[in-house]
């Protein structure tokens, strides 16, 4: 499963470095990828990438994944770009996650932006609420 959030960054200058994202109060559940990826806008005005999605190689927000560490953004005005984490449950407890936070480097200054979204699940076996 991935999860993505678009981040709005700050800093003062035109590219941003992406450094890490770290999961915020995680419990039952674990990072194993984390990339940057290009939005992919469809004619409705959806963006693929945001929010939570079982992905499969051939979907093309995740086939156009990059490593999230080094990755530059520039501020042009023309691309938006999500953070895409893929995750991982580590057993059948109930658990989430409260956000998300996104280390990037501004002129070689350390800033971090958290997310606003959250993400919850029952344990193994419950009904989804």
């Amino acid at each position: 499963m991935t999860f993505g959030e678009p981040l709005r960054l700050t800093g003062g200058a035109p590219d941003v470095t992406l450094v890490r994202a770290d999961l915020v109060d995680a419990e039952g559940v674990r990072v194993v990828e984390q990339a940057a990826a290009r939005a992919v806008l469809l004619a409705d005005g959806t963006h693929l990438g945001v929010g939570s999605l079982y992905v499969d190689d051939g979907d093309e927000a995740w086939d156009g994944r990059v490593p999230l560490d080094g990755t530059v953004v520039s501020d042009d005005g023309g691309e938006t770009w999500f953070v895409a984490l893929a995750l991982e449950r580590t057993g059948d407890i109930a658990g989430g996650f409260a956000a998300v936070d996104l280390t990037y480097e501004v002129n070689g200054e350390q800033h971090v932006a958290r997310g606003t979204q959250s993400m919850s699940f029952p344990a193994t076996g419950e009904d989804c609420p």
